[in-house]
């Protein structure tokens, strides 16, 4: 069948609600039901789960045991396999803008929090701790105590002024402290990061801000999505407090909040569903369906432990480019720790403009020098508990090993050479990013199908961004439905489905509405040709 054919098809069809609905559980419940649910073996030891730490989730899950130091051995030198990801020429951009990577690390910073280099503190859900914090300290001191609403800071702007997140420091006696109430902060009782923060922004301190988390004042994209995501937060009490006095209900500070945060948190994960993993897969196929919750039915729906391997694979760096776009002047730099661009141009102009750039191809030989020490790292942990590439493939489905032939042609040979001719001892993590796109079903059926990541690093993306999403308490019925969230709120949940739609919405001060109407934000690279 002629792609166009299909793809008129494909739309026609997913035009109709129960039709679409049909497709998203098939398909949804392809990547979700393959595979062994983690849990089992842990990053701990070798050995089965003991139940203190099914109980209290230390520990990072695996879905295949730790191999062994005699498995190990003779494996290539680890310097030798980093210096296949270093980026040598002009980069090879994807149909994917920098926007995606932007949020891939908003995203991830989240959930995949360490302890050391095996253990985590993670939340193993999507709880926004972005912007509310890991723990009910964190929450009490970044929330306002009125109207249910975050405590923010208003910087000037275009058309007036906008709100950011309030400012961390401030100076006393010629010096600069964390603010009292700040100080309880779960990541400030690091003294590390306390020094971190002070010196990444040593003589210009009144631009770090508070934010639930450590990294959110770390790199550039990941502060602009936390600001946006700070003002949904607001913006949605004002909504549900106009609601209650309507309605003659309570008004008080924590019950708005609670009510907002839940509905903050809802539409986030609807993002990262129809926005965000459609942009990977590269068709609006995959949707938040608040009707037939057929998830609640799987065996994967439960509090599912966070798999190492997912936080080792969502290590992107390929996707970075080497400037932003407009900003050519400041380099590789411009991505980091950059809270004063965001407040000096606003989140409407920034994401407007990861948006117009494509991001790298998340490919073998794709990464700026300057992450390549992320890489090293990243290769270190994942070679001493996750093993071999082929040993996660045969996990998810038994006979799916693969030779050299499924690797990028530029890095056969070199792949060979370094692994000695076995397939089976290549590393994971070199194997997930060596792996060339699989065009699979919806291009048989003739609908666009343009992969941008290798079948091992999409399974696992899709797998386990859908079992963590939809087993998160709040996507049950009890919870998912117009009577908990408010009128107003299963309405905006209704009209939220890209992080395009957040922020035309949120930026007031920044821009008039028409202006706003206009921004083309999206995770689509508007110059790629296939």
């Amino acid at each position: 069948m002629p792609k166009g054919v299909g793809n008129f098809i494909f739309k026609a069809v997913t035009a109709i609600p129960a039709v679409h609905r049909f497709i998203n559980r098939k398909v949804i419940s392809q990547f979700t039901d393959m595979g062994p649910l983690p849990g089992l073996y842990t990053t701990q030891s070798r050995h089965e789960t003991p139940l203190w730490e099914l109980l209290h989730k230390k520990n990072f899950a695996l879905e295949v045991p730790t191999p062994s130091p005699e498995e190990r051995e003779g494996l290539p030198d680890l310097d030798v396999v980093t210096a296949l990801f270093e980026r040598t020429e002009a980069h090879p951009h994807s149909r994917i803008s920098v926007l995606l990577p932007f949020f891939a690390q908003h995203l991830t910073d989240a959930v995949f929090q360490s302890e050391g280099r095996f253990k985590t503190n993670a939340p193993h859900e999507i709880i926004l701790n972005q912007i509310y914090g890991n723990t009910a300290d964190d929450e009490a001191a970044l929330r306002s105590g009125k109207d249910g609403k975050l405590k923010t800071q208003e910087r000037p702007l275009a058309y007036g002024t906008a709100e950011f997140p309030d400012a961390l420091f401030e100076e006393k006696d010629g010096s600069w402290a964390i603010k009292e109430c700040y100080a309880g902060l779960s990541y400030l009782q690091d003294p590390d990061k306390v020094k971190s923060l002070l010196d990444t922004y040593k003589g210009r301190e009144g631009d770090a801000c508070a934010t639930g988390l450590f990294q959110g004042n770390m790199t550039l994209g990941n502060f602009a999505i936390t600001t946006l995501m700070v003002r949904e937060h607001n913006r949605l009490c004002d909504g549900i407090l106009a609601e209650r006095r309507r309605k003659g209900l309570s008004t008080e500070d924590d019950a708005v909040f609670r009510i907002a945060q839940q509905n903050n948190i809802v539409a986030y994960m609807k993002v990262v569903i129809e926005d965000y993993i459609n942009a990977f897969a590269g068709q609006k196929m995959f949707l938040l369906d608040t009707k037939s919750f057929f998830h609640e039915q799987k065996r994967w729906c439960r509090e599912t432990p966070l798999p190492f391997h997912f936080n080792i694979l969502y290590r992107i760096h390929a996707m970075i480019p080497d400037s932003l776009k407009g900003f050519e002047d400041q380099k590789y730099k411009v991505m980091l720790a950059n809270n004063n661009l965001v407040m000096e141009h606003g989140i409407g102009a920034i994401f407007q403009t990861a948006s117009s750039q494509g991001a790298g191809q998340v490919s073998l030989g794709n990464t700026h020098k300057r992450l390549l020490g992320a890489e090293r790292a990243g290769l270190d942990k994942a070679r001493e508990v996750l093993g071999f590439f082929n040993a996660h493939k045969e996990a998810q489905e038994p006979g799916s090993s693969v030779g050299f032939d499924a690797f990028d042609p530029k890095f056969r040979e070199r792949l060979k050479e370094l692994y000695k001719g076995n397939p089976d001892r290549v590393d994971y993590l070199v194997g997930i990013y060596a792996e060339l796109p699989k065009r699979g079903l919806m291009e048989k059926l003739g609908i666009k199908d343009d992969p941008i990541i290798g079948p091992t690093l999409m399974n696992a993306i899709a797998k386990h961004a859908f079992r963590h999403i939809l087993s998160n308490r709040y996507m049950t019925r009890e919870y998912l439905n117009p009577e908990v969230m408010t009128d107003f709120g299963w309405d905006n949940l209704h009209t939220t489905s890209t992080v395009a739609d957040l922020v035309k919405r949120n930026v007031a001060g920044e821009m008039s509405q028409a202006q706003a109407n206009a921004l083309r934000i999206s995770f689509v690279n508007p110059d790629y040709k296939p």
